[in-house]
C-alpha cells in the first residue's frame, strides 16, 4: 500500500479503553511525532466517526490525507515510514513492536488492573528462561517461582510481567533494541516497559531504565483546534457542539454524548446553560479512581477545556456545577441585521436531519359521503403545519389525504343513490347535505331487509368492477370532494387524495409477501399477524376473504416505504388509533420493509370538547359541521371589529372588514387548536380564542399589525427605509438596551423552534415560540421608544426582523396575517 509521504499534520483522539492504555498510546505518538517531525492536534470524539473500529489502546489518528488509523503502534509505523526514520521497515524492529503490543502491553495492563491503578512497590521474584537469536529478536520466555508478598491478583499478573521486563533488560544493546540511534522498537518497548518500572526499586532493571531515559519528552499535544460555526448552523446547535468538545477534552475517558445544553430559564444568568457537570460528577464518583472534588470543579474543568470560538462572550459556573453562557452581542446583532436585510428568516440546515429527507404526511382523511366535522379539524391543521415545516426545511414532502372511499358502506350508499335518484346519470343530484344523505341510506339499510340484501350484493359488484356501481361510486366521491374543498379553502390547506381504494389491488400481493416471510398465522379462517406486547392481532384478511383497515394500512405502508422510498412517514389521526398504527409499524419492521434512518411516527390528537367537557356537538346533539364552525368564528370576529371601528380603535375601512374577519376568525380557530399539545383534549371556546389578550391568534395578529405600523410610519412620515439601513449599516449594535438584547436573542431562537417541530412533530413548539417572541416585542416597544429616538435606526431594524420572523411563523402555522388592523 502506498503511504502518504513527508511530514504532515495529524489529529488524534482518545476513546474509552482498558485502564492504563491511553497514557502509553499518547506517549508513543507524541515521542514518535517529535522524532519524525510530525504535528499532532487533538480533536473531539465526533471528529473521528470514520474510524473503522475502536482499538484497544484507544488511539485513533487521522492524517491530512484523510487516512484513518486505529492503534498507537500503527500510527507510529506510519509516521516512521512516511519520514523514512526510526528503521520501522526493518524486520527485527517490527518484531519487537509486535511483541510489545501483543505480550508486554497486555501484561502491564494486567498488573495495573490488579492494583486498581495503584503503585506496586513489591512483587514476587521471578527468573525467566530467555531465548534470543543472534539479532536479539525474541523467541520465547517462561517464568517460574512463587511468592506471597503481594495480593494473589498481583502474583498472577507478575507471572507474566517480570520475565518480560527481564527479557528487555537482556536484549538492550543487542539487535534492534538500544542501538546508538533510536529505532521505533526503542520507542514502543520503552514506553510500554516504563509503565511497569514503578513496580520495582530503582536500579532493578538499569538497561531498561536507560532505554526509557533516552526518549525525548515528546511533542505536547496541541490544544483543541478552534471550533467555527457553520454558516447555516444555529447558535444553539453550535453551543451544544462546543460543550460536547469541551467535555470530551476535559474527560477523555468518558463517553459522554449529551452536553445537556438548554436555554437559561432566567435571562439574568445568561443565554444557555450546560447542565452536564452534575451528572458527570456523579459518574466520576461512582466509576472513576479519580473523582472530581465537586460539581463546580467539573463545570470549571469543562469551561477551561472549551475550544476557542467566536460565539461565547462569557461563562460562569454555579455552585451546583451548571455552566451559564452568554452569547456575544455583536454576533446577535449581525444575525438579526442579516434577517432584516435579506427579508427572510433562514431555514435550519438539512444537516440537522442528516440530509434532505423524503417525508410523507398522512392527514385529514375524511370519509366519502360524510361531512367534515370538528374532529377533522385537528388532523387537517396539525398535518398541514407539519408538512409546511418540513417543506420550509427543504425536504421533499408528500401530503396524502387517505380518504375513506372504499368499504362495505358503499353498498348501501350506491343502492340508495340508484333508488332515490334513478336518473342520476342524466340529472346528477345536488347533494350539499352529505350527512342527511348518509343517514337516509343508513336508515333504509337498518329498516328494509330487501334494501339490505341489495346493498350487500352491490358491494360485491363494486369490488368486481361493475361499471354502473363504479359510476355511482365516482359520483359520490366527486360530490364529497367538492364539499371537502370548501373546508380546505377556508383553512388554506392543500392535500393530495390517495384514498383507501388506491391500495385495494396492492393488498393480495402484500399479504402473499407476509405469508412468504412466515409472519401470518391463520385463526378461524382469518389471516392475522401476532405481535409481541399486543393483546390482539392485525387482521390482514378476514375469514370471509374480505379486507379491512389493517389490510389497507399494511398495503399503504409497504407502498410508501418500498415504492415511494420515503424516509419518514407520519400519520396524524386521533389518539385512539395509536396502538393500531404502532402494530402496523412493528409489522413493517418485522417484514424488514424499513431501513436505517427510516422513521414511522403516529401523531395522535385528543378530543375537541364543549365547555361542559363533553365532545363538542350542536345543541341538538349533532356533530358540528366544520364549515359551520369556521364561519361562526368569522361572524363573531366581524361583529367585534365593527365594535372597535365604532369606538375608534380600528382603522379598517368597510371594504376591509370582511377580509380581516376571515383572516382573524379562521386563524383564531386554527391557532387555538395548534397551540395545544396534540395528545391533549381541549375545550372549544369562541370567547377565549377570539380574545385580544393571552396566547391567542388575535393577540399575535394585533401585535404584528402594531409592529408593521411602526415600520410603515417610519417610511411614510420620516422617509426611513429600514431594509436599506440593514443592508448598508454593518456596524449596528442592536443589543444596547436589555430589552433590545432579549428580543435579539429570542429572534435567534427561530431555527431551534422549527427544528423542534420537525423532530418532535409538535406544532405547539412553534406556537410557544411565536407567543414568546410577541411578548418580548411588546416588552421592547413598551420600554424602548422607536420613532424619534436617537437609536431609531437600530430599533427599526429590530422591528423589521421581528416582523419577518413572525410572518414566517404565521406561514408555517397556516395562518394569514394583516399589515394593519
Amino acid at each position: 500500500a502506498r503511504l502518504p509521504g513527508g511530514r504532515q499534520q495529524m489529529a488524534m483522539v482518545p476513546l474509552r479503553q482498558r485502564s492504563g492504555s491511553s497514557e502509553a498510546a499518547r506517549k508513543k505518538v507524541a515521542v514518535t511525532a517529535q522524532l519524525t517531525g510530525h504535528q499532532i492536534q487533538e480533536e473531539s470524539l465526533a471528529a473521528f466517526s470514520a474510524a473503522p473500529f475502536e482499538p484497544e489502546d484507544g488511539c485513533v489518528v487521522a492524517t491530512g490525507d484523510a487516512v484513518v488509523l486505529c492503534g498507537a503502534n500503527a500510527v507510529c509505523r506510519l509516521m516512521s515510514l512516511a519520514s523514512e526514520t526510526l528503521a520501522a521497515e526493518e524486520p527485527g524492529v517490527d518484531d519487537w513492536i509486535e511483541w510489545s503490543e501483543t505480550t508486554l502491553a497486555p501484561a502491564v495492563a494486567s498488573l495495573a488492573s490488579a492494583f486498581e491503578g495503584g503503585v506496586v512497590r513489591e512483587v514476587p521474584q521471578r527468573r525467566p528462561i530467555l531465548e534470543l537469536d543472534e539479532g536479539g529478536v525474541l523467541l520465547g520466555a517462561m517464568a517460574g517461582g512463587s511468592s506471597k508478598a503481594v495480593p494473589e491478583a498481583a502474583v498472577a499478573a507478575s507471572d507474566a510481567l517480570r520475565p518480560l521486563i527481564e527479557l528487555v533488560e537482556v536484549a538492550v544493546g543487542r539487535g534492534a533494541l538500544g542501538r546508538e540511534t533510536l529505532t521505533l522498537a526503542d520507542v514502543v518497548v520503552a514506553v510500554d516497559a516504563s509503565a511497569a518500572l514503578g513496580a520495582w526499586a530503582s536500579g532493578t532493571f538499569p538497561r531498561v531504565e536507560a532505554l526509557v531515559a533516552r526518549l525525548p519528552e515528546g511533542v505536547s499535544v496541541a490544544p483543541a483546534a478552534p471550533l467555527t460555526r457553520d454558516p447555516d448552523e444555529s447558535t444553539g446547535s453550535f453551543v451544544k457542539r462546543l460543550f460536547a468538545a469541551a467535555i470530551a477534552r476535559a474527560y477523555p475517558r468518558l463517553e459522554w454524548t449529551d452536553p445537556a445544553v438548554m436555554r437559561c430559564a432566567n435571562d439574568k444568568f445568561g443565554d444557555y446553560q450546560c447542565n452536564a457537570p452534575m451528572s458527570i460528577f456523579k459518574d466520576l464518583k461512582t466509576n472513576s479512581s479519580e473523582p472530581a472534588a465537586s460539581p463546580r470543579a467539573v463545570g470549571e474543568a469543562i469551561v477551561a477545556a472549551l475550544p476557542e470560538n467566536d460565539v461565547i462572550e462569557a461563562t460562569s459556573v454555579a455552585p451546583a456545577g451548571f455552566v451559564n453562557t452568554t452569547i456575544r452581542s455583536d454576533l446577535l446583532s449581525r444575525q438579526i441585521r442579516a434577517i432584516a436585510a435579506a427579508g427572510a428568516a433562514p431555514p435550519p440546515s438539512p444537516s440537522v436531519f442528516g440530509g434532505k429527507r423524503k417525508v410523507l404526511v398522512d392527514f385529514s382523511s375524511p370519509n366519502i359521503a360524510k361531512e367534515m366535522h370538528v374532529g377533522h379539524l385537528r388532523s387537517t391543521i396539525i398535518g398541514d403545519t407539519i408538512s409546511r415545516v418540513f417543506e420550509f426545511c427543504m425536504h421533499e414532502v408528500l401530503r396524502v389525504n387517505h380518504v375513506g372511499d372504499w368499504g362495505t358502506q358503499f353498498g348501501m350508499l350506491i343502492t340508495h343513490m340508484e333508488t332515490a335518484y334513478p336518473d342520476f346519470t342524466e340529472n346528477p343530484p345536488n347533494i350539499t347535505d352529505l350527512t342527511t344523505f348518509y343517514k337516509n341510506a343508513k336508515k333504509r339499510f337498518d329498516d328494509d331487509d330487501a334494501f339490505k340484501v341489495k346493498s350487500r350484493q352491490t358491494v360485491v359488484d363494486l369490488q368486481a368492477g361493475d361499471p354502473r356501481c363504479r359510476q355511482v361510486w365516482a359520483l359520490l366521491c366527486d360530490i364529497s370532494r367538492r364539499e371537502f374543498d370548501k373546508v380546505y379553502a377556508r383553512l388554506d390547506v392543500h392535500v393530495d387524495e390517495y384514498g383507501e381504494s388506491f391500495y385495494n389491488e396492492m393488498i393480495p400481493p402484500v399479504i402473499a409477501k407476509l405469508e412468504a416471510l412466515g409472519l401470518i398465522a391463520h385463526d378461524d379462517g382469518a389471516a392475522v399477524i401476532h405481535l409481541p406486547k399486543h393483546s390482539y392481532p392485525l387482521i390482514v384478511r378476514k375469514s370471509d376473504g374480505g379486507f379491512g383497515y389493517d389490510s389497507t394500512d399494511m398495503a399503504a405502508v409497504h407502498y410508501r416505504l418500498l415504492d415511494l422510498k420515503c424516509d419518514w412517514v407520519v400519520y396524524v389521526t386521533d389518539v385512539g388509533q395509536q396502538e393500531h398504527f404502532h402494530m402496523v409499524f412493528e409489522a413493517a419492521e418485522a417484514a424488514r420493509w424499513t431501513r436505517p434512518g427510516v422513521k414511522l411516527r403516529h401523531v395522535g390528537f385528543g378530543v375537541v370538547q364543549g365547555i361542559d367537557g363533553k365532545r363538542f356537538k350542536t345543541r341538538s346533539g349533532e356533530t358540528v359541521r366544520l364549515v359551520d364552525l369556521l364561519d361562526e368564528a368569522v361572524t363573531r370576529m366581524e361583529a367585534s371589529l365593527r365594535e372597535r371601528i365604532a369606538d375608534g380603535k380600528c382603522s379598517l375601512t368597510e371594504d376591509q372588514v370582511r377580509h380581516a374577519s376571515e383572516v382573524i376568525g379562521y386563524g383564531a380557530v386554527k391557532y387555538a387548536d395548534l397551540h395545544q399539545h396534540p395528545a391533549t383534549n381541549y375545550k372549544f371556546s369562541y370567547d377565549k380564542m377570539l380574545s385580544t389578550s393571552g396566547n391567542t391568534a388575535v393577540y399575535l395578529l394585533f401585535a404584528h399589525a402594531r409592529l408593521a405600523s411602526i415600520v410603515r410610519k417610519a417610511y411614510e412620515e420620516k422617509s426611513v427605509d429600514v431594509v436599506q439601513i440593514a443592508k448598508t449599516a454593518s456596524n449596528l449594535c442592536l443589543t444596547e438596551h436589555p430589552k433590545e438584547r432579549q428580543l435579539c436573542f429570542e429572534l435567534s431562537q427561530f431555527s431551534e423552534a422549527v427544528v423542534a417541530v420537525a423532530l418532535e412533530f409538535l406544532p405547539s413548539r412553534l406556537c410557544d415560540y411565536l407567543y414568546r417572541l410577541s411578548t418580548k416585542f411588546t416588552e421592547f416597544v413598551t420600554e424602548c421608544k422607536v420613532l424619534g429616538d436617537p437609536r431609531q435606526n437600530e430599533r427599526l431594524v429590530l422591528c423589521e426582523a421581528t416582523g419577518i420572523v413572525m410572518r414566517t411563523c404565521f406561514d408555517l402555522l397556516g395562518l394569514k396575517y394583516l399589515m394593519r388592523i
